[in-house]
C-alpha cells in the first residue's frame, strides 16, 4: 500500500495529527460493513495501522531517519496480535479452543494498560479475520465483553459488525467447522469408493470473493452455494408457488433455471480446488446432479452419505439431503418399495428425534408419508416445515403435490359415497391449498362436523372467505376459530393433557390471532385488528420456529398503526424490528415512512442510508430522504440524492415528481408542467412507478395545485378547467380523497362558482375534521359573511377546542363587530378568545394579536404587557416590537416608543411592514421633530417603493416644513397612484382620493401665500375633474340608481362642502353641496319627493336618517348635518343653523340612546365631543358646547391623532370665539393651533381675515 493509498482510504489529507487519523479511521469504520464488504475492512485497518506506525516512527526518528525502509519496531500487543493471525490461518487451529485459550491467557490480554489496547486491536482485526465457530465467539466474548460493552465499543466501530459478533457468539453457525477435514483425506475416500464427482459450467461465470486467508474464501462460498440451491429450486418449482411468485412465460423460467444451475456448478468446480473439505459441500453436490438430470450418480453419491461410507461425520442436514434426493430419484426411476421406505423412515424417524425443527428431515418424512398416500400425516410434516420456514419452495411444492394426489384419492370416495366427514375436511384441505376457494367451499357445504371437526371448519371456511376478499363472511368463521384455540389454551394452561393434533393447532396460536385481526382490519374494526395483532405477536415472540412470521405479523400491524395515524406506536414496531433482525430492510422502509410523518427528519436520512446500502434500487428512500433535505432548503443535499439516484440507474417518476415540485417553487410552472404530464403519460401506459392508490392520487393532486396557481400574463388564473380535469382523474382512483375536496374548495371558489356545496360534502364525509369547518369559516370571512364565518369557527371549536387558530379568528370578528357597534359586549366576547388562542397556543403572533386588541380597547397596559411578552419570546419579530412601541406612543410616551420601531425596523429581514416606519414618523410629528420624521418616511419609500401608508404622512409633513415644490410634487404622485387605482379597478371611490389630493394642493398655494395658483387648481383641476366625472350634470340627483352609489356621491359632496368651509370659506357653495349631500343621502324617492316639494320651499330637504339604523351611517349623517349647521351659521342663517343642529342630535340619540353612550367609544371621543359641542352651540347651548370642549383633552387622544396634545380642542374654540365676534381669542386658539398643524389652511385663511 503506497502514501497515497493510506490517506485516501482515511479520506484526509496527510497529517501527524493522531487525533485526526483516529476521527477519520472511526468514521470510515462506520460506513464499512464486515461482511458486505470484508476486503475494505481489511484495507482499512491497514491504511490507519501504516498511518499510525508512521506517526511514531516520525516521533523516533525527528530528524528524517528511518527512511531507509526498514521495518518499524513492533510494540508487545502487535507481536500478540501477530500470534493470533498465526492461530487463524490454518482452519484446524482457528477452530482449536486450547489454542485460543492459551492466548487469551497472555497477560498483555488482562494488564490494566494493555487490555483495552488489545482489544481494540484484535477487534480490528476480526473485521476481516471473522470466520469462526460459534463456540470461539463465545469464548472471546467471554474475555472481551464485546456485548456487555457495546455502548462503549460502537463509539469505535460499526453498529453493524458489533451486531454480528453479538449473533456469532449466540447462534450456531450454519456450517458445522469441525467437520473440516483435509481434502487429500476427502479424495482418498473417493477414490476408495470409485466415485468421481465432475461438473462443467461455462467458464469465467464465477468469480470468487477474495479473502486474505484461502480457507475463509471456501467458508464464504459454501454460503453462496446454498443460497443457490433455493434459487434454483424456486424456479424448479415455480408452477408450485403463489401467483405473485410465479414466472408465467416457461420459456424465461427454464432460462433462468438453466443459468442458475450453471452457476451452482461452478461454485461447486471451484470448492474443490481448496484444500480443505467440509460435507456440507456434498449436499451442493447431490443437489446438482439431481437438478442436471444425472440421477442415478445423484443416487449413488447420496447412498454412500447415508450409509456413511464417504464421512465418518455428516451433519443432519446434509444426510437428509440425501435421503430427501434419493427417494426423489428412486420413485422417479421406479425403485421403492415398502422395505426401502421401511428402511428411510426409520432413519429420518432418528434424526428427527434429536433435531424436531429440521427443515430438511420434515420434508424427508413428509415425502415418504406421501409415498405411502397417508396424506393427512405428510401434509402435517410438511406444513411444520413451512411454519418454519414459510418460504421454502421444495416444502410448498410437496405440499401441493400432497394435495393434488390426496383430491384424486378422497374425490374417488365422494363419488363412491363412502367417504367419512373427516376425509371431507381433508378434501376441503387440499384444494384450499392448491388455491380453489370455490372447490373448498363446495366440499365444506357437505361436511357435517363433530366436536373434533369442527375446529377446522371454522378455521378453513373463515381463511377461505377471507382469501376471497368475503370479509363479512370470514369474520364470524374466524372469530369462532379463535374461541376454540383460546380454549385449547386455557386446557393447556391448566396442565390437561392435549393430543397430538391440539399441540399442533397450539403452535399456530399466533397466526390464528393474526388472521382475525386482518380480517377486522380489512371490516374497519380497527380496535379488535389492533388487539389481535398484538395478541398474535404476543404469542408468537416467545415460541416462533420461523422468524419471518414473527416479522410478517409485526409489519401488518406497525402498517394497521400507521394507517391509524399512532406514529409512535408504529415506530416502536419498527425499531422492535430492527432490534431482532440485523439489516431488517421491510422495517427499515417503514420506518423511514414513519419518521417522515413524525417529521424526524434525521432518521429519515439515516434510514435513508440504510436501506439504499442493502436495496440501491429502492425508488422511496431516494424519495423521502430528498423530501426532507427539499423541506429544509437543502438543495445541494437534494441534489445529491438525485445524482445517487441516477448512478443506481433508478428511473423512477416519484423523484421526477419532486423535482418537478422544485421546477414550480422556482418559478418554472412550464417546466413543472412538462415533467408531470411525461409522468401522466407513463401512469396511463401503466409504466410507471407511481401505482399505489395514495401515491396516485398525491401525484393528481400535485398536478391540480399547479395549474390551480397557474397565471396569464394579466395575473388571471387561467387553467383552472385544466385542474379540474386532474381533480377528476384523481377521484376516479379515491372518490372521496380529502386533499382533491380541497382543490376543488379553491376552483370553485375562484372562478365564482361557490365552493359551499364542496365544503358541505366535506362536512358530510369527514365529519369529525374541525379544519374543514375552519376553512369554510375561512372562505365565508373572504365573503365578508362574518355571521356564517363565526358559525364555522365555532364548529370547528367544538370539534377540537385547542386548533390553532379558530379562536384567534373568532377574536377578529368580535374584534371587526366592536369596532362596527361599538357595543362593549362585543369587546368582551373578543377579549375571551384571545385568551383562549394564548391558552391554546402561547405563540408570540398571537400575544402581538392580543396587543393589538388591547390596543383598539384602549387597554394600553395590557397591551404593553402582551406586546412586551412576544417580544421576549422571539426578539426576531417585527410585529412584536412594533405593537409594543403603539402601546407606549398611545400612552403618550413617544420617547420610549422610537427605540421599540427602531428595533422593529432592525429586526426587519424581508420588508415585512412599513408600520413602524409610519408609526415613528407619527410619534416624531407629534413632539414635533419634522425632520427627523420625514427621515423615517424616505426609507419606508426607498424600501417599501412609495407604499399608500406614507403617501399622506409624506406629504403632509413636507408641508409642515415649508418644503413646498416637494409637497406639491408628493400630492401630484398621490394623485396620479389614486388615479392608476381608478382605471384599473373601475372603482369610483378612488375618486374620493383624487379630490383630496387636488384639495390638498389648493391648501398648499393658500399657504405659501400664492392664490392665484390656489384659484387655478379651484377651477382648472377640481372644477373640470367634477365636471368631467359629471357630478355637475343636470341630472345628477337622480344620476346613480343604487343605494350604495348615491351614499358613495353623498360622501363626495360633502367632502366637497367641507373643502368650501374650511379652505375656500365660501359659505354660500358649501350650503350648496351640504344640501345636495342630504339628497344623496336619502333614498332615490325620498330624493325625488323633495326636490319636487322644493319648487314651493328649497329649504326644505329629505331626511335620510329616517331609513337608516345602523349607527355608523347615522354619525356619518350627523356629522353632515353638523357641517352643514357650521356653513348656514357662518353664513349668518342661525335659524337654520339651529335645525341642522337638532337633526344632527337626533341621529346621534336615534343611534347610539343618548348623548352619554355617544361618548363611551374611546377611539372617537375626543372628536364626538368636538361634535357634540358645535350641537349645543348652534341650539343655542354654549355654556353646555364650552363645557364639552373643555374636556376633550381630558381623555385619550382619538386614534387618528397626530397630536401630542388635543389639536380639535384650540380649533373648536377658535370657531367659536368667531362666531361670538370675540376676535382676540379667536385669533388667539387660531394661534395655539397653527403651531400645532402649520399645514391646516383653515387656521391659516381665519388667521389672515381675522388681521384685517
Amino acid at each position: 500500500m503506497t502514501k497515497e493509498d493510506i490517506w485516501r482510504i482515511l479520506g484526509i489529507e496527510p497529517t501527524t495529527d493522531e487525533g485526526e487519523i483516529v476521527n477519520a479511521y472511526r468514521t470510515a469504520l462506520v460506513k464499512t460493513n464486515p461482511e458486505d464488504n470484508p476486503e475494505g475492512f481489511k484495507r482499512l485497518r491497514e491504511a490507519f495501522d501504516l498511518a499510525m506506525a508512521g506517526l511514531k516512527e516520525a516521533a523516533e526518528n525527528p530528524d528524517g531517519e528511518g527512511e531507509s525502509g526498514e521495518p518499524v519496531e513492533k510494540t508487545e500487543v502487535d507481536l500478540h496480535i501477530d500470534k493470533a493471525d498465526e492461530i487463524y490461518k490454518n482452519i484446524f487451529t482457528r477452530i482449536d479452543e486450547d489454542k485460543w485459550k492459551e492466548w487469551l491467557k497472555d497477560p498483555i490480554v488482562n494488564e490494566l494498560d494493555t487490555a483495552d489496547k488489545v482489544r481494540e486491536m484484535f477487534l480490528a482485526y476480526c473485521m476481516g479475520h471473522f470466520q469462526f465457530p460459534h463456540k470461539i465467539w463465545k469464548l472471546f466474548d467471554s474475555v472481551f465483553n464485546y456485548r456487555a460493552e457495546k455502548s462503549v465499543l460502537v463509539e469505535m466501530f460499526p453498529e453493524d459488525y458489533l451486531n454480528f459478533i453479538n449473533y456469532q457468539a449466540e447462534n450456531e453457525s450454519f456450517i458445522d467447522y469441525y467437520n473440516t477435514i483435509e481434502r487429500s483425506e476427502y479424495q482418498k475416500k473417493l477414490d476408495e469408493l470409485g466415485l468421481e464427482i465432475h461438473f462443467e459450467a461455462t467458464p469465467g461465470i464465477y468469480e470468487p470473493e477474495v479473502f486474505e486467508v484461502h480457507d475463509d474464501t471456501y467458508i464464504k462460498e459454501m454460503s453462496y452455494m446454498h443460497a443457490n440451491i433455493d434459487r434454483v429450486l424456486k424456479l424448479r418449482y415455480s408452477d408450485y408457488l403463489s401467483k405473485e411468485e410465479q414466472m408465467e412465460n416457461e420459456e424465461e423460467r427454464a432460462k433462468s433455471e438453466k443459468e442458475e444451475l450453471d452457476f451452482l456448478k461452478a461454485i461447486l468446480i471451484h470448492l474443490q480446488t481448496y484444500d480443505i473439505f467440509n460435507p456440507l459441500e456434498l449436499a451442493g453436490d447431490i443437489r446438482a446432479l439431481y437438478l442436471e438430470g444425472r440421477f442415478e450418480e445423484a443416487d449413488r453419491l447420496a447412498g454412500y452419505v447415508i450409509d456413511g461410507s464417504i464421512c465418518e461425520k455428516i451433519d443432519v442436514y446434509v444426510k437428509a439431503t440425501a435421503l430427501l434426493v434419493s427417494l426423489m430419484v428412486e420413485e422417479k426411476l421406479d425403485k421403492l418399495s415398502d422395505a426401502i421406505l421401511d428402511e428411510r423412515e426409520a432413519m429420518i424417524d432418528e434424526l428427527l428425534k434429536d433435531n424436531s425443527d429440521s427443515i430438511m428431515c420434515l420434508e424427508v418424512k413428509g415425502l415418504i408419508k406421501l409415498l405411502r398416500k397417508e396424506y393427512e400425516d405428510s401434509s402435517d410434516y410438511i406444513i411444520k416445515a413451512l411454519d418454519i420456514s414459510s418460504r421454502n419452495s421444495e416444502a410448498v411444492m410437496l405440499l401441493k403435490r400432497n394435495s393434488d394426489e390426496s383430491i384424486e384419492y378422497y374425490e374417488n370416495k365422494m363419488a363412491e359415497g363412502t367417504a367419512t366427514e373427516h376425509e371431507k375436511m381433508e378434501l376441503a384441505w387440499s384444494y384450499f391449498r392448491l388455491e380453489k376457494p370455490e372447490e373448498t367451499l363446495d366440499v365444506l357445504k357437505q361436511v357435517t362436523p363433530d366436536e373434533e371437526l369442527y375446529y377446522g371448519y371454522n378455521n378453513l371456511h373463515g381463511r377461505c372467505y377471507f382469501n376471497q376478499d368475503k370479509f363479512e363472511e370470514a369474520f364470524p368463521y374466524l372469530e369462532k376459530w379463535v374461541e376454540m384455540i383460546e380454549v385449547l389454551e386455557a386446557r393447556d394452561q391448566r396442565g390437561e393433557e392435549l393430543s397430538k393434533k391440539d399441540k399442533e393447532r397450539l403452535d399456530r396460536i399466533g397466526f390464528c390471532y393474526y388472521m382475525f385481526a386482518a380480517c377486522a382490519n380489512e371490516l374497519g374494526k380497527i380496535d379488535i385488528a389492533i388487539e389481535n395483532y398484538k395478541t398474535a405477536i404476543d404469542k408468537t415472540v416467545d415460541n416462533y420456529t420461523d422468524l419471518n412470521e414473527l416479522l410478517y405479523y409485526q409489519e401488518n400491524y406497525g402498517q394497521l398503526l400507521m394507517k391509524k395515524g399512532d406514529y409512535q406506536a408504529a415506530m416502536d414496531v419498527w425499531n422492535d424490528m430492527i432490534k431482532r433482525v440485523d439489516h431488517c430492510v421491510p422495517a427499515y422502509i417503514h420506518r423511514q415512512k414513519t419518521a417522515f410523518e413524525m417529521r424526524d427528519a434525521q432518521l429519515v436520512i439515516d434510514d435513508y442510508y440504510n436501506i439504499i446500502r442493502d436495496v440501491p434500487q429502492y425508488a422511496d428512500a431516494y424519495y423521502l430522504a430528498a423530501r426532507v433535505f427539499d423541506i429544509y432548503n437543502q438543495r445541494s443535499d437534494v441534489e445529491a440524492v438525485f445524482k445517487r439516484a441516477e448512478e443506481a440507474g433508478l428511473e423512477s417518476d416519484k423523484i421526477m415528481t419532486l423535482k418537478a415540485r422544485i421546477l414550480a417553487r422556482d418559478d418554472k410552472p412550464q417546466e413543472a408542467l412538462e415533467v408531470y404530464k411525461e409522468i401522466d403519460k407513463r401512469i396511463d401506459n401503466e409504466e410507471s412507478d407511481i401505482t399505489e392508490k395514495e401515491d396516485l392520487t398525491d401525484f393528481y393532486a400535485d398536478v391540480a395545485g399547479l395549474l390551480l396557481n397557474m397565471r396569464d400574463e394579466k395575473g388571471n388564473r387561467n387553467r383552472l378547467r385544466d385542474a379540474e380535469e386532474y381533480v377528476k382523474k384523481g377521484r376516479k382512483i379515491e372518490k372521496d380523497n380529502k386533499r382533491l375536496y380541497w382543490i376543488m374548495t379553491d376552483i370553485t371558489e375562484w372562478e365564482n362558482r361557490g365552493p359551499e356545496k364542496v365544503y358541505e360534502k366535506m362536512l358530510e364525509l369527514f365529519p369529525d375534521d374541525s379544519n374543514i369547518d375552519y376553512e369554510y369559516g375561512e372562505y365565508f370571512n373572504r365573503k365578508k359573511d362574518r355571521e356564517k364565518a363565526e358559525t364555522c369557527y365555532r364548529n370547528c371549536l367544538k370539534k377540537y377546542p385547542e386548533h390553532r387558530s379558530a379562536n384567534n379568528k373568532l377574536m377578529d370578528i368580535y374584534q371587526m363587530r366592536y369596532s362596527n357597534t361599538e357595543d362593549p359586549e362585543d369587546y368582551k366576547r373578543a377579549v375571551e378568545f384571545a385568551v383562549a388562542q394564548l391558552e391554546n397556543d402561547d405563540d408570540d403572533f398571537y400575544y402581538v394579536e392580543s396587543a393589538l386588541l388591547y390596543i383598539d380597547g384602549y387597554e394600553f397596559e395590557k397591551a404593553l404587557r402582551d406586546a412586551t411578552r412576544a417580544s421576549e419570546k422571539n426578539p426576531t419579530n417585527v410585529y412584536a416590537h412594533n405593537a409594543r412601541g403603539l402601546a407606549l406612543m398611545k400612552m403618550d410616551r413617544f420617547k420610549e416608543a422610537l427605540p421599540c420601531f427602531d428595533k422593529s425596523i432592525e429586526c426587519m429581514e424581508n420588508n415585512e411592514t412599513v408600520n413602524p416606519f409610519v408609526n415613528a414618523a407619527r410619534c416624531l410629528e407629534a413632539l414635533e421633530d419634522y425632520t427627523e420624521a420625514l427621515h423615517y418616511l424616505e426609507m419606508a419609500r426607498e424600501r417599501f417603493d412609495n407604499p399608500t401608508a406614507v403617501m399622506e404622512p409624506y406629504a403632509r409633513i413636507l408641508l409642515k416644513v415649508r418644503a413646498i415644490d416637494k409637497a406639491v410634487s408628493a400630492r401630484k404622485d398621490n394623485e396620479k397612484y389614486y388615479e392608476s387605482r381608478r382605471k384599473e379597478s373601475k372603482n369610483t371611490w378612488y375618486e374620493h382620493r383624487v379630490l383630496k389630493e387636488k384639495y390638498r394642493r389648493y391648501d398648499i398655494a393658500i399657504l405659501s401665500g400664492n392664490p392665484i395658483e390656489a384659484e387655478r387648481i379651484l377651477n382648472d383641476d377640481i372644477n373640470v375633474f367634477l365636471r368631467e366625472n359629471g357630478y355637475f350634470a343636470i341630472d345628477t340627483y337622480i344620476k346613480p340608481k343604487t343605494g350604495g352609489e348615491r351614499v358613495r356621491v353623498a360622501f363626495l359632496l360633502k367632502e366637497l362642502a367641507d373643502f368650501y368651509l374650511y379652505s375656500v370659506r365660501d359659505y354660500k357653495k358649501a350650503v350648496h353641496f351640504y344640501e345636495e349631500a342630504v339628497r344623496y343621502w336619502a333614498t332615490e324617492d325620498a330624493a325625488k319627493k323633495k326636490k319636487i316639494l322644493g319648487i314651493v320651499n328649497m329649504k326644505e330637504l329629505p331626511r335620510p336618517e329616517d331609513t337608516r339604523t345602523g349607527k355608523r351611517d347615522l354619525d356619518d349623517i350627523a356629522r353632515l348635518y353638523v357641517n352643514f349647521a357650521t356653513a348656514c351659521n357662518l353664513s349668518g342663517d342661525k335659524t337654520r343653523s339651529g335645525e341642522f343642529a337638532k337633526r344632527a342630535l337626533e341621529c346621534i340619540i336615534k343611534g347610539y340612546g343618548s348623548e352619554d353612550d355617544y361618548l363611551t367609544f374611546n377611539e372617537y371621543k375626543p372628536d364626538r365631543m368636538r361634535v357634540l359641542a358645535q350641537i349645543m352651540y348652534y341650539m343655542g347651548q354654549g355654556e353646555k358646547a364650552l363645557k364639552l370642549v373643555d374636556e376633550m383633552d381630558r381623555c385619550a387622544r382619538c386614534q387618528h391623532c397626530d397630536h401630542s396634545v388635543c389639536y380639535e380642542k384650540h380649533l373648536m374654540l377658535a370657531r367659536i370665539y368667531e362666531m361670538e365676534k370675540n376676535f382676540a381669542k379667536a385669533k388667539e386658539y387660531y394661534r395655539k393651533a397653527f403651531e400645532l398643524s402649520p399645514d391646516d389652511s383653515e387656521v391659516y385663511q381665519a388667521l389672515r381675515d381675522l388681521e384685517k
